[in-house]
């Protein structure tokens, strides 16, 4: 599997990935593709929310926590039925753009640093599969299968629903799988159509805080090296705050 190698740097309750010279699987922006040793992060390397650093809120952490109890429950689920419990899937809902498909990219390098078998889909054609043996592109269609996913309960598939990909491909519904699914989604009727008769764990993203918003506006503007407080930048986001809350 491509390694990934991140240094963590810690603004208050927040954690920023900067990627590290490694073999490092990127978004380019289609498709993934394995990179070699390389002294810098590759020009125009993306991770699949389109952004090339990630930074790493309490929330996310949190909500890490959250995804790898249900792993475990999942692994060590010995029943007959196991679609009847909740632990097969977790949906993560909330406003969009409250940072759901960021999240998701921090959990694909969390286990891609672990090298642990994973599925990413953001596309309704096609998917990629990393595992020991590399990356591949895997196409969708009603006659395909993800062959790890059905065949791994230690495999998991990261599902974006959202403007690209509207509606859960066949591949992850719940049907003869033994890998988990974690999907993210807005709130939206349609996309979470699915899981009506086999429920799934669900948890809602809240809002961002001030501290997180403040830090990810210079990290994204990359103004995080500033030795002094850009007075403008601060006021016109706390502007935007005032107004809008926590909203990216």
């Amino acid at each position: 599997m491509a390694a990934v190698s991140t240094l963590g740097l810690r603004s208050g309750g927040c954690q920023v990935l900067v990627k590290q010279p490694a073999l490092i699987p990127v978004y380019n922006p289609s498709p993934f593709r394995r990179l070699r040793e390389a002294h810098s992060r590759p020009r125009n390397a993306l991770f699949p929310f389109g952004g090339s650093r990630i930074l790493v809120t309490n929330t996310y952490r949190t909500f890490l926590d959250f995804l790898e109890e249900q792993d475990e429950i999942w692994q060590n689920l010995e029943a007959t039925e196991p679609f009847c419990n909740v632990s097969h899937a977790t949906v993560i809902s909330g406003q969009p753009g409250i940072g759901k498909t960021v999240f998701l990219s921090y959990v694909l390098v969390c286990r891609l640093q672990r090298q642990l078998d994973t599925v990413y889909c953001g596309d309704p054609g096609y998917a990629h599969v990393f595992t020991t043996d590399g990356v591949k592109k895997v196409y969708l269609t009603p006659y395909t299968c993800v062959r790890e996913l059905d065949a791994e309960p230690k495999c998991r598939a990261l599902v974006n629903l959202g403007v690209h990909l509207q509606q859960l491909p066949c591949q992850f519904k719940p049907l003869i799988r033994r890998g988990r699914v974690v999907m993210t989604t807005s709130s939206n009727s349609e996309h979470t159509r699915s899981w009506k008769e086999h429920s799934a764990q669900t948890y809602w993203m809240p809002a961002w805080e001030w501290r997180d918003l403040y830090c990810g506006s210079l990290l994204y503007a990359r103004k995080e090296q500033l030795k002094t407080v850009d007075m403008e930048h601060y006021e016109l986001l706390k502007d935007a705050y005032t107004k809008f809350s926590g909203i990216p």
